[in-house]
């Protein structure tokens, strides 16, 4: 369908576009001349490719006559009320009567909302009571957990304060009897992955204070089980006070226990019981760490010496380190290096095709070890 202009028989596509050329002051024009030189031009479009050559600066399209008047109008007719159809003048005006209009269905609504401090957008998912009580209750287990975790146990242990029981038995054992005289005592002291309640350094005791939570549940007490072995492990000795054994005599138990134990290192700490926070362990000269990581490595490599050891190699004779590769599953070029580390007696003795690259191996090695 096309659309015919009636003064001057132009054929447009749309009803918009005949509108914008009706409305434009050049509609039916046959002569288009250039303001500049005067040449003159069939068509507004020859005359706008000349336009930019001649040197006139285009105008920029600006909207078509009767377009501002119409958005104008528009505008006024939306600044009404749909319920009261009262008229103002700036949209913020009208938002802001529209709520509070008594001919709105919702105004008692909004008016109830706004005296409980409840006004929210009325679109949306609104919940049911029922939803509302399952995240009441929630939200109520939530800050409960919160509550025993965070602001009674973490809060505490960074404001460098003690529990009841620690504070007991600070006051009836290390006080009262004079232990911080012979040992260093760290609250709260620091073994991965946990914390030990009071750790006695120089006889590595660890002193464990149970309270009412290690009784209650059955997790509570397999953790235990599982944290006492791994500290077991690490060379502690435990010894358990609960929350029911607050008396003297199980004072007396630990200090038979602490008059037992014969090896004590030397006291390195001062006179007091130290946080974990305050307390920083003395650090490792250079060849203690070398002299670890020398006793952790025959350890780990402890199954692999006893096999070459046990083996029944002739290490005198060419070819005894294909022999040792396949034993070790490891690769030639290493074994030689390996066996010089983890078995120098053998090596020592061992066959040597060539003296200069025995050399230069020795030479690595001791640069490595």
């Amino acid at each position: 369908m096309s659309y015919v202009c009636p003064k001057c028989g132009i054929e447009l596509k749309h009803k918009g576009a005949l509108n914008k050329h009706l409305a434009a002051d050049n509609c039916c024009r046959t002569e288009w001349p250039c303001p500049k030189c005067g040449k003159v031009f069939e068509n507004r479009f020859q005359l706008s490719g000349h336009l930019a050559s001649c040197g006139v600066k285009r105008k920029k399209r600006g909207p078509y006559k009767g377009q501002k008047e119409y958005s104008k109008d528009k505008r006024k007719s939306n600044l009404t009320c749909p319920y009261c159809f009262k008229k103002f003048e700036k949209a913020t005006q009208k938002a802001g009567h529209v709520a509070n209009c008594k001919l709105n269905p919702r105004h008692e609504q909004i008016k109830t909302a706004q005296v409980n401090g409840q006004l929210k957008r009325w679109k949306g998912k609104h919940h049911t009571e029922a939803t509302k009580e399952k995240i009441r209750k929630g939200r109520f287990k939530y800050l409960k957990t919160l509550n025993a975790q965070v602001y009674d146990c973490w809060l505490r242990r960074q404001q460098n304060k003690m529990s009841s029981l620690e504070q007991w038995f600070c006051d009836n054992a290390i006080i009262k009897h004079n232990l911080l005289e012979k040992h260093d005592i760290v609250n709260e002291y620091p073994e991965y992955p946990y914390f030990i309640d009071f750790a006695f350094l120089n006889v590595k005791l660890a002193v464990e204070l149970d309270g009412k939570q290690h009784f209650i549940k059955q997790e509570q007490a397999e953790h235990d089980k599982k944290r006492e072995a791994i500290l077991i492990n690490k060379g502690w000795k435990i010894f358990r006070i609960a929350y029911y054994e607050l008396i003297e005599e199980k004072i007396q138990e630990l200090l038979n226990v602490l008059a037992n134990i014969k090896h004590y290192k030397p006291k390195l700490l001062k006179d007091r019981t130290y946080r974990f926070s305050e307390f920083k362990p003395p650090k490792r000269t250079r060849s203690e760490y070398f002299e670890q990581r020398r006793k952790n490595c025959l350890q780990s490599q402890a199954e692999k010496i006893k096999l070459v050891e046990s083996s029944n190699i002739d290490f005198s004779k060419f070819g005894w380190s294909g022999q040792v590769t396949r034993l070790l599953h490891k690769r030639h070029q290493k074994v030689a290096k390996w066996m010089q580390v983890y078995c120098p007696g053998i090596w020592s003795n061992a066959f040597h095709r060539k003296s200069s690259q025995c050399s230069k191996l020795e030479a690595d090695v001791k640069c490595l070890t």
